[in-house]
Parts: C-alpha cells; sequence; structure tokens
C-alpha cells in the first residue's frame, strides 16, 4: 500500500474515532499528520517501516517529547515480513504499527501484551512501582526473582527502557496484570533539547527548523529564505498549529512586516532585542493570526 493511500485510510479512521487532526501538506516533513485525541499524536506513513531512517526518528521523537505526545509509524511491512494487526514494532525507539492498530492507541487501547512478539514493550512505571510495594518486594528482591539487574528493575519504573516480552511476562507472573504505558516515547539519543529564549527546543529539519515548548505554549519557527516556500510553509502550519497548540513563526534576517499569509514574522534583530520568553510569545500572538 502506498503512503498516500495510508494517509487518506489514516484520515479516515481519525475521523472516526473523533479525533481532531490536520494533515502537514505541500512540504517536506518528518510527520504526515498531527492529530488529537486526549493527548497529541505525530503520525508518519511509511509502507516500509524499515525505511525510517535515525534522523527521521530523532526529529519526530524530539518534537513529541516537548509536545507531551506520541509519535508513531504508520506502516503495512518490514523488510522481511508483513506487519500484524495489535502488535507495536520499534524502530529507532519510535512506536510502529498497522493504521487499525495506530487508531486503537489513540483511543486508548493499547495490544494486549501477550500479543507483542519481537518488540519492546513499555510497561507503565508508577503501576510496576506501586504493584512491587504492594507486593512487599524490595526492588533487589523483585528483581533477583525475575533474574534482571537492579539497574535494569530502576529503568523500567523511570520508564526508561523497554522491556522485553520475557521480562514483561515474568513481571506479570509475579505482580499480576500491569498496563502499558501510554506516556509518550521517549527521544532517541540524537533529539538533544536546548535553549531556544530560555524555552526548551530541539532541532529538525523539517516541517520548521525549530520546536521550542514553554509550559502550555509552543513554538514552530521557521527561517524564512524564499517566498515561494514560506508561502507553502504557511499553508501547512496554519493546518497543523492549531491541533499541536502551538504558535507558528517566520524568523527573517531583517524585518520584513509584521506577518506572512497570517504567519507572525520576527526578524532576528527584533529577536534580539527581547527581554524574555514571554515578550517573544506576546509579540507572535499579536503578529500571527493562529
Amino acid at each position: 500500500m502506498g503512503c498516500h493511500k495510508l494517509v487518506s485510510e489514516l484520515s479516515s479512521g481519525l475521523d472516526s474515532i473523533g479525533a481532531e487532526w490536520a494533515p502537514c501538506l505541500g512540504v517536506r516533513s518528518c510527520f504526515d499528520i498531527a492529530a488529537r485525541t486526549k493527548t497529541p499524536f505525530l503520525l508518519k506513513a511509511l509502507g516500509n517501516i524499515d525505511s525510517l531512517s535515525p534522523k527521521s526518528a530523532a526529529e519526530l521523537s524530539g518534537i513529541s517529547f516537548l509536545l507531551g505526545g506520541t509519535a508513531i509509524v504508520v506502516g503495512t511491512h518490514a523488510n522481511c515480513y508483513r506487519m500484524r494487526k495489535d502488535v507495536l514494532y520499534f524502530r529507532h525507539g519510535i512506536w510502529c504499527a498497522t493504521g487499525a492498530t495506530a487508531l486503537s492507541l489513540m483511543e486508548g487501547k493499547p495490544p494486549k501484551l501477550e500479543k507483542f512478539k519481537k518488540a519492546k514493550v513499555r510497561i507503565c512505571g508508577p503501576a510496576l512501582k506501586s504493584a512491587r510495594k504492594r507486593s512487599g518486594f524490595s526492588v533487589q528482591k523483585l528483581a533477583s526473582l525475575l533474574g534482571i539487574s537492579r539497574q535494569t528493575l530502576y529503568r523500567y519504573e523511570a520508564e526508561l527502557i523497554g522491556a522485553s516480552q520475557e521480562n514483561a511476562s515474568a513481571i506479570e507472573g509475579v505482580l499480576g496484570s500491569l498496563p502499558l504505558s501510554q506516556a509518550h516515547c521517549i527521544p532517541s539519543p540524537h533529539a538533544k533539547t536546548f535553549k531556544f529564549m530560555q524555552m526548551d527546543a530541539v532541532r529538525v529539519g523539517s516541517p520548521f527548523e525549530i520546536f521550542a515548548k514553554e509550559s502550555r505554549v509552543s513554538l514552530m519557527v521557521s527561517s524564512f529564505s524564499d517566498v515561494r516556500e514560506a508561502k507553502k510553509r504557511s499553508g501547512a502550519y496554519s493546518q497543523i498549529a492549531p491541533v499541536m497548540r502551538s504558535l507558528p513563526l517566520f524568523l527573517t534576517e531583517k524585518k520584513q512586516g509584521d506577518s506572512f499569509f497570517g504567519i507572525a514574522q520576527v526578524s532576528k534583530s527584533e529577536l534580539s532585542k527581547l527581554g524574555s520568553k514571554q515578550e517573544l510569545i506576546s509579540l507572535v500572538r499579536s503578529r500571527g493570526k493562529n
């Protein structure tokens, strides 16, 4: 199945579950759809999930990490097998699933643990810790029973790593059924954050250069160098910004006006004179129409 057909089927599925969503059309992007149910999601359609590059995975994980959401690559097959419904796969730290499974995840219906095959599964850390304490086990005692190290168990409880099918089943055998974590995927080591106007931010190749987050406000920052490309990006940003609860911003070399097709413009000179992130957010809100 081609990527365009996958996106079309996802769009219909998102409508059927009542999700808020918007496509990222007309520009190169590390995701195809921004969506929101109870939490935000970034969806990337790839026929073959093994074609996901580490760079794209890092961009997806970085944005979703700051957004407080989940990135999912939706596909139909890998290099050596067809993907199965109700099975989660992982590539470069990103969840991968069929369209039907992705929609179920968005509705809060994760696949059953026993249906996972070679994928790493993520146990809900707080639930694991609570169940361990209720059962009267120290970290050392439970780790010994499971045949794993204390450090590994600590990392499960902190949701820093996923568990193998065998370890997940062993944990359930000792503590009983535990839910899968609904937290966003932890970004890959390449998705490093930095400070942009005192806000946590990640550098992204597309569809914007910087994604920054402050409390409940996020900024999508893009350079403005080509009018034709900026016009394309304006159209995409106007669609995805409301779903992502983000403010789009064109950062220009010199002042060219307050906005471009409804997207706020701020020059680098203006940016350097702003005293705080609050001033920048207020300026973007006053100049933009989103």
